[in-house]
This record gives C-alpha cells, sequence and structure tokens, in this order.
C-alpha cells in the first residue's frame, strides 16, 4: 500500500501534468482536432495519431527516460508492451520513476460509456500487476474530449473523480 506521503506527491505531479496538457493541448482543441482528422482515413486511428503527434511530446518532455508510450521509449526504441493476463491489451503508457504509473489515452466524446472504458482497462491493469514483476502504484486516464464540451464535468463527475483518485488511486485528467 502506497503512503500518504507518496500519493500526496503522485497528486501534485497528476495535477502538473493535468496543468500542462490543458495549457499546451487544450488551448488548440480545434486545430489539433482538425489536424487530427486530416492525418486519419479512419476514426478508430485517431487515438493513435492524436498520441504520437500531440500527447507523447509533452509526456517525453515531462518524464525523459522514466516512459514508454505506445510501445516506443524516450529514445525512440521499441519496447515490448506488457501483455496483463497473456493477452495483447497493454497500457498507452507506463511511467517508471519514483512512482509507477499506467496510463490510458481516449480521443473520443466525452461519455459515460467511453470513460467506463478507459476506467475498466486502468483498474485491470492496477490489479493485474500485482501478480507481475512489476507492480503499479496508480493509475491515469488522459481523455481527449473532442466534442469540445465547455460543461463537461458537473458537480457528479467531479466527486467522482475525487472518488476514483481517493479509492483507487486512478487520476483522471479531461482536456
Amino acid at each position: 500500500m502506497t503512503t500518504n506521503l507518496s500519493k500526496t506527491k503522485a497528486y501534485q505531479q497528476f495535477k502538473y501534468l493535468e496543468n500542462h496538457l490543458k495549457e499546451t493541448i487544450g488551448n488548440n482543441k480545434k486545430s489539433i482536432i482538425s489536424r487530427v482528422k486530416s492525418k486519419t482515413s479512419y476514426n478508430h486511428e485517431c487515438e493513435g495519431v492524436f498520441i504520437k503527434s500531440f500527447l507523447s511530446k509533452n509526456l517525453l518532455n515531462m518524464f525523459l527516460d522514466n516512459i514508454i508510450i505506445e510501445g516506443i521509449d524516450s529514445k525512440g526504441k521499441t519496447q515490448f508492451k506488457k501483455s496483463f493476463f497473456g493477452s495483447k491489451p497493454a497500457p498507452d503508457f507506463v511511467i517508471n520513476n519514483l512512482l509507477t504509473v499506467v496510463g490510458e489515452v481516449k480521443y473520443d466524446s466525452l461519455t459515460a460509456r467511453s470513460i467506463s472504458l478507459a476506467i475498466g482497462q486502468v483498474l485491470v491493469y492496477l490489479k493485474s500487476s500485482k501478480y507481475e514483476s512489476y507492480k503499479y502504484d496508480y493509475g491515469c486516464i488522459i481523455f481527449f474530449d473532442k466534442s469540445c464540451k465547455s460543461d463537461a464535468i458537473g458537480e457528479k463527475e467531479a466527486e467522482f473523480i475525487k472518488y476514483l483518485w481517493e479509492h483507487e488511486n486512478i487520476y483522471l485528467i479531461i482536456i
């Protein structure tokens, strides 16, 4: 179990990441959506284009040598994605520094279903890691809301996000 001190430190690091992503990516939302759309022929490719073209630069700058994004490390070398329970699904990013984080990225319209899917994936990664050789203490979901809603998070949603952090060690960033 993690200590309160490390959880406080993790929260601060996630909050810093959230603010950084909202400033660098969130302020260019319409442009990013247009550029992702122009680079993809099918909707299911959008998430990968978003990660590689926009998100990975920000994550690499923040975590330097301690991150693997979509199977690529900070030096551009391919790393094998970790399989959980012998299956192919694996996290979109893994951070291994003072805090161990497994993360999922979603490029979608913010709905209860899309958020539930991301939470479910991160919960599986976190819970199954205790049976693996490397245990992750925290989960992080970076959700790029392509619907551009300004009122996407209400009071109930904010309470649920707080619950996720306090009880499941999952930090949710909505851009």
